[in-house]
């Protein structure tokens, strides 16, 4: 608990108009350009990353490609 947390979005998809969505089971849709949370950090890449998780960050994250 308390620590940094990273999850990558695999995909076989490449090119530079790539857009991520990142389904959270306690935050719902998180996308890089709407959403604002200090505890969680969305990057371009799909990359996801959870400052100080927490046992209420656990759960499954869907992340999404197009």
């Amino acid at each position: 608990e308390g620590g940094r947390v990273r999850l990558d979005c695999q995909t076989s998809l490449s090119g530079a108009d790539l857009s991520f969505t990142w389904l959270s089971p306690n935050r719902g849709f998180i996308t890089p350009n709407g959403f604002n949370d200090s505890l969680i950090s969305m990057f371009f890449n799909g990359t996801l990353e959870v400052h100080a998780a927490t046992v209420n960050d656990s759960g499954l994250y869907l992340c999404t490609a197009v």
